[in-house]
């Protein structure tokens, strides 16, 4: 072999060794890479599989286990967006969103004819419970923004002295719902038959504020703000199982998902109190503002919220760690809050307010009432929007679209589009 030819295959065999690992190279790091993520409105929070990393758009992320994952993005005042992504190893992956604005909005109304005192929800069957001054209880079903009247239940006959039903709380696993009238009566009503299967009374004076159910349906809980307890129902045998004493006249309650605890807004001394369902031991407790109450769970019972009425403020609690987080003052023409609800997505959340009607000479008055939108990190007001006079319920459809505002004053109940969800 010449010494040209020697040198010219030297040099094939090595570019052919340079090349060769070249084809074959892993990268160096083969089970990360890098994710930028970039939003229109830039500075929206940044979520990587539902964990929070306190950063915000434009945004590297670098040593991102390759595979798929989940993005959320969320900004104040726009609808929460989540991304699927998948991150190769030793590449880059590059994600824009725009987010869109979230625009609430009026989707229907329904005139009842009557003056409401309450409304339970049925969100498994789609029911609406509502309680009046009437002989019976007015019954329709929801179906997003439209209603079908259902026939309606009687609680008593007409020739029977009836003082008017005032609360109501509804259970699919029980069957039943439970209706007080305002002489502190309990009705027991089978949902399937539509029927009252049982009346009673409470076995001493009392005057409930608020009654509830287990998840389970098993028991029945009334909070007694005469007594400064709550009652506790077999709600199998329609029986009263005893009572809890609590430090003062509470005004609303929540049953625990797993029936061990109820949480408790107490007036006097102000508070708002964990309560061990049958020793009524106190398990954790927190000062609160003005006249507590209107308490509303989150969809995965992580969170509680309740309302500082006198203040128009929503104070929401971690219950993990009793973590307090206090809410926006709300500045409108309303005399109070009424209550509040949580969006499914769990980053925003309602609060009703509203007024009582008055006279003004011979003219029966009331100033507008509000739902308002709060963004949850940072506890930020958003926006309000108007849901007529005297609003008195809240309810929320099983898939966070709707929201349901009784209004006694316009004997109506109006539909709002949430747009959150």
């Amino acid at each position: 072999m010449s010494a040209s030819t020697w040198r010219t295959s030297a040099t094939v065999l090595l570019a052919a060794a340079l090349l060769a690992p070249a084809c074959r190279h892993n990268p160096v790091h083969p089970d990360i890479g890098t994710l930028y993520v970039t939003s229109e409105p830039s500075g929206a929070e940044v979520l990587l599989d539902d964990k929070m990393l306190r950063r915000s758009t434009p945004l590297k992320l670098d040593g991102v286990g390759a595979g798929d994952h989940r993005v959320t993005l969320r900004y104040c005042g726009y609808r929460v967006t989540t991304t699927a992504v998948t991150v190769t190893g030793g590449a880059s992956e590059r994600l824009a969103v725009a987010l869109r604005p979230v625009s609430p909005a009026v989707a229907g109304a329904r005139g009842i004819g009557f003056d409401a005192t309450d409304m339970a929800y049925d969100q498994a069957t789609g029911r609406i419970y509502l309680a009046s001054y009437s002989y019976s209880l007015g019954v329709y079903q929801a179906v997003g923004a439209q209603f079908t009247t259902l026939p309606p239940i009687p609680l008593q006959s007409g020739n029977q002295h009836h003082p008017g039903t005032r609360l109501l709380a509804v259970s699919p696993l029980a069957g039943k719902l439970y209706a007080m009238l305002n002489s502190d009566s309990l009705v027991v009503v089978d949902v399937i038959q539509q029927q009252v299967v049982k009346r009673y009374r409470l076995p001493d004076t009392s005057r409930c504020l608020r009654i509830a159910f287990s998840d389970d349906g098993r028991w029945v809980y009334a909070a007694d703000s005469l007594g400064s307890r709550v009652w506790r129902i077999d709600a199998r045998a329609d029986t009263v199982a005893g009572s809890i004493a609590l430090p003062g006249p509470p005004s609303d309650l929540l049953v625990d998902p797993s029936g061990d605890y109820l949480y408790v807004t107490i007036l006097t001394p102000r508070l708002v109190a964990m309560v061990h369902a049958r020793t009524g031991q106190l398990l954790n407790q927190s000062a609160t503002g003005a006249s507590p109450g209107g308490l509303f769970f989150d969809d995965q019972r992580r969170r509680i919220g309740f309302c500082n009425r006198g203040d128009k403020q929503v104070v929401n609690i971690d219950l993990a760690g009793w973590v307090v987080a206090i809410g926006p003052v709300i500045y409108d023409i309303a005399s109070y809050a009424v209550t509040g609800l949580f969006a499914r997505d769990r980053t925003y959340q309602w609060l009703l307010t509203g007024s009582e009607p008055y006279w003004q000479g011979d003219v029966l008055v009331c100033q507008p009432g509000y739902i308002h939108l709060i963004y949850c990190p940072g506890q930020r007001h958003v926006a309000r929007y108007p849901v007529g006079q005297n609003p008195i319920a809240l309810s929320q459809s099983a898939d966070g679209r709707y929201l349901y505002v009784l209004n006694r004053f316009t004997r109506s109940i109006l539909v709002y589009c949430s747009d959150t969800d």
